[in-house]
């Protein structure tokens, strides 16, 4: 079921915002390429209250000491444990078996639609 959660001018890049659908809660997110994503507000690990983090990023390195900055706003980090997770895919860096639930989420004109 399609629901709208906010307003595009309600989340600036790089930033996120918690709403409560029907009891649910659902994190809209707005990365720095003001691509849109939607996840569960709960860490899958221990049940944190991922709307107390706050996005990040991924680092890549070809070598020792020479460290790449990549998939900017698109990560968030638990505030408990430190588990990351991809905001698109509900990946987690380090455990394959650990994964956040996402939603789609769609822009129709100036709302932000999430699907639960």
């Amino acid at each position: 079921m399609k629901h709208v959660v906010c307003k595009q001018t309600d989340v600036q890049p790089g930033g996120k915002l918690l709403i409560n659908v029907n009891r649910v809660p659902v994190i809209v997110a707005r990365n720095s390429s003001e691509e849109w994503t939607a996840f569960y507000g709960r860490c899958p690990h221990r049940g944190a209250d991922l709307n107390r983090s706050f996005l990040t990023y991924e680092t890549a390195s070809d070598e020792p000491g020479k460290y790449e900055i990549c998939n900017e706003n698109e990560m968030i980090r638990c505030p408990w444990h430190g588990f990351e997770f991809d905001t698109k895919s509900g990946c987690t860096v380090f455990n394959s078996k650990l994964k956040m639930k996402t939603y789609k989420v769609f822009v129709e004109e100036e709302n932000v639609v999430v699907e639960l």
